[in-house]
Protein backbone atom coordinates (compact mmCIF):
# COMPACT_ATOMS: atom_id res chain seq x y z
CA UNK A 1 0.00 0.00 0.00
CA UNK A 2 1.69 3.10 -1.03
CA UNK A 3 0.71 6.49 0.56
CA UNK A 4 0.49 10.19 -1.43
CA UNK A 5 2.74 12.62 0.04
CA UNK A 6 -0.89 14.58 0.96
CA UNK A 7 -1.58 11.62 2.88
CA UNK A 8 1.59 11.73 4.98
CA UNK A 9 1.17 15.74 5.36
CA UNK A 10 -2.43 15.22 6.86
CA UNK A 11 -0.82 12.42 9.01
CA UNK A 12 2.01 14.21 10.51
CA UNK A 13 -0.74 17.18 10.94
CA UNK A 14 -3.15 14.97 13.08
CA UNK A 15 -0.56 13.03 15.16
CA UNK A 16 1.07 17.22 15.98
CA UNK A 17 -2.39 17.58 17.00
CA UNK A 18 -3.38 15.03 19.14
CA UNK A 19 0.49 15.40 20.89
CA UNK A 20 -0.72 19.17 21.38
CA UNK A 21 -4.00 18.12 22.55
CA UNK A 22 -2.59 15.30 25.40
CA UNK A 23 -0.03 17.68 26.38
CA UNK A 24 -2.23 20.83 27.14
CA UNK A 25 -4.65 17.71 28.83
CA UNK A 26 -1.60 16.92 31.38
CA UNK A 27 -0.96 20.46 31.54
CA UNK A 28 -4.32 21.27 32.94
CA UNK A 29 -4.33 18.42 35.21
CA UNK A 30 -1.24 19.46 37.10
CA UNK A 31 -2.26 22.87 37.68
CA UNK A 32 -5.41 21.64 39.41
CA UNK A 33 -3.24 18.91 40.86
CA UNK A 34 -1.30 22.38 42.27
CA UNK A 35 -4.59 24.35 42.61
CA UNK A 36 -5.53 21.60 44.61
CA UNK A 37 -2.81 21.25 46.54
CA UNK A 38 -2.45 25.09 47.54
CA UNK A 39 -6.30 25.00 48.99
CA UNK A 40 -5.23 21.95 51.17
CA UNK A 41 -2.31 23.43 52.57
CA UNK A 42 -4.50 26.81 53.43
CA UNK A 43 -6.85 24.53 54.78
CA UNK A 44 -4.47 23.31 57.12
CA UNK A 45 -3.25 26.65 57.94
CA UNK A 46 -6.72 27.55 59.28
CA UNK A 47 -7.38 24.22 60.92
CA UNK A 48 -4.07 24.47 62.83
CA UNK A 49 -4.60 28.43 64.14
CA UNK A 50 -8.61 27.72 64.96
CA UNK A 51 -6.46 24.63 66.99
CA UNK A 52 -4.10 27.03 68.34
CA UNK A 53 -6.89 29.26 69.37
CA UNK A 54 -9.04 26.99 70.64
CA UNK A 55 -6.81 25.03 72.85
CA UNK A 56 -5.13 28.48 74.67
CA UNK A 57 -2.06 28.27 72.34
CA UNK A 58 -1.03 24.78 72.20
CA UNK A 59 -0.23 23.17 68.40
CA UNK A 60 -2.21 19.84 67.21
CA UNK A 61 0.01 16.38 68.11
CA UNK A 62 -2.00 14.28 65.42
CA UNK A 63 -4.04 14.53 62.31
CA UNK A 64 -7.20 13.96 64.52
CA UNK A 65 -6.56 16.90 66.91
CA UNK A 66 -7.81 19.26 63.59
CA UNK A 67 -11.31 17.84 63.59
CA UNK A 68 -11.69 19.75 67.21
CA UNK A 69 -10.95 23.26 65.46
CA UNK A 70 -13.60 25.84 65.62
CA UNK A 71 -12.93 27.34 62.02
CA UNK A 72 -13.62 30.14 59.61
CA UNK A 73 -14.15 27.31 56.58
CA UNK A 74 -17.47 27.18 54.62
CA UNK A 75 -17.84 23.61 55.58
CA UNK A 76 -17.39 21.55 57.90
CA UNK A 77 -14.10 20.10 59.13
CA UNK A 78 -14.78 15.87 58.47
CA UNK A 79 -12.39 12.88 58.47
CA UNK A 80 -12.55 12.91 54.87
CA UNK A 81 -10.97 16.71 54.50
CA UNK A 82 -8.44 15.91 56.81
CA UNK A 83 -7.34 13.02 54.81
CA UNK A 84 -7.27 15.06 51.64
CA UNK A 85 -5.09 17.81 53.44
CA UNK A 86 -3.00 14.73 54.70
CA UNK A 87 -2.09 13.66 51.34
CA UNK A 88 -1.01 17.04 50.38
CA UNK A 89 0.47 18.52 52.81
CA UNK A 90 2.62 17.75 56.11
CA UNK A 91 2.45 19.15 59.84
CA UNK A 92 4.92 18.66 61.79
CA UNK A 93 3.55 17.68 65.44
CA UNK A 94 6.42 18.03 67.63
CA UNK A 95 7.15 21.60 67.23
CA UNK A 96 5.86 23.91 69.48
CA UNK A 97 3.82 26.74 69.21
CA UNK A 98 6.58 28.91 70.87
CA UNK A 99 8.91 27.41 68.08
CA UNK A 100 6.73 28.40 65.59
CA UNK A 101 6.59 32.28 66.62
CA UNK A 102 10.22 32.35 66.83
CA UNK A 103 10.27 31.49 62.79
CA UNK A 104 9.78 33.79 59.74
CA UNK A 105 7.60 33.32 57.24
CA UNK A 106 9.95 32.45 54.69
CA UNK A 107 11.81 29.79 56.89
CA UNK A 108 8.13 28.33 58.34
CA UNK A 109 8.44 24.66 57.99
CA UNK A 110 5.69 23.57 60.51
CA UNK A 111 3.11 22.94 57.53
CA UNK A 112 4.86 22.07 54.03
CA UNK A 113 3.61 20.55 50.75
CA UNK A 114 4.50 16.91 50.52
CA UNK A 115 5.01 17.39 47.07
CA UNK A 116 8.76 18.64 47.11
CA UNK A 117 7.94 20.64 43.40
CA UNK A 118 5.18 22.90 45.30
CA UNK A 119 7.33 26.18 47.00
CA UNK A 120 6.21 26.52 50.50
CA UNK A 121 8.08 30.07 50.72
CA UNK A 122 5.32 30.86 48.18
CA UNK A 123 2.75 31.04 50.83
CA UNK A 124 4.24 33.47 52.91
CA UNK A 125 0.75 35.66 53.88
CA UNK A 126 -1.00 31.95 54.82
CA UNK A 127 2.60 31.31 56.71
CA UNK A 128 2.54 34.99 58.52
CA UNK A 129 -1.03 34.59 59.80
CA UNK A 130 0.16 31.37 61.43
CA UNK A 131 3.27 32.75 62.75
CA UNK A 132 1.30 35.79 64.23
CA UNK A 133 -1.38 33.80 65.78
CA UNK A 134 1.65 31.57 67.72
CA UNK A 135 3.04 34.75 68.71
CA UNK A 136 0.05 35.71 70.88
CA UNK A 137 0.64 32.83 72.85
CA UNK A 138 4.43 33.22 73.25
CA UNK A 139 4.97 36.28 73.27
CA UNK A 140 6.07 38.68 76.04
CA UNK A 141 4.60 38.16 79.45
CA UNK A 142 2.92 34.82 78.28
CA UNK A 143 4.24 31.65 80.46
CA UNK A 144 2.03 29.24 78.50
CA UNK A 145 4.26 25.71 78.70
CA UNK A 146 5.88 25.82 75.02
CA UNK A 147 6.46 22.29 75.19
CA UNK A 148 3.22 21.01 73.27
Amino acid sequence: MRFGRRSVVVGVVALIAIGGLGWVAVTIQQALTITHAQVMRQNAIFLVDSYIDKSAGRWPSKWDDLLTANTPLPFDVSPQLVADIKKHVEIDFQVTVCEVAKQSPTEFTAIKYRDSQLDNSECEEDNTMLIDSARRFCGEGHLIDSTR
